[in-house]
């Protein structure tokens, strides 16, 4: 089971797509970073994965849960640079 499962994923916002028909998959065990200039989606994707960000369509699944489920507050932790 891979942890992380996003599928044709886009998200718009301010009427600006974000993310176009994203796809990723990180293995279960594995450790990923993420690097990309400013304004390239890091922090937009990483929103999805904890429900901060509504997705447009496609899908975003962490530990086989849909991205943002209550059941996923205890196993996973997301901080930000600045409150």
């Amino acid at each position: 089971m891979a942890a992380v499962e996003i599928r044709e994923l886009v998200v718009r916002r301010k009427g600006k797509t974000v993310l176009n028909r994203f796809d990723l998959a990180v293995p279960d065990g594995s450790v990923t970073g993420l690097l990309g200039p400013s304004g390239s989606g890091k922090t937009t994707l990483l929103r999805v994965l904890v429900g901060a960000q509504r997705i447009t369509s496609g899908t975003a699944t962490v530990l086989g849960k849909p991205a943002g489920h209550s059941t996923l507050r205890g196993d996973i932790g997301y901080t930000t640079q600045s409150a």
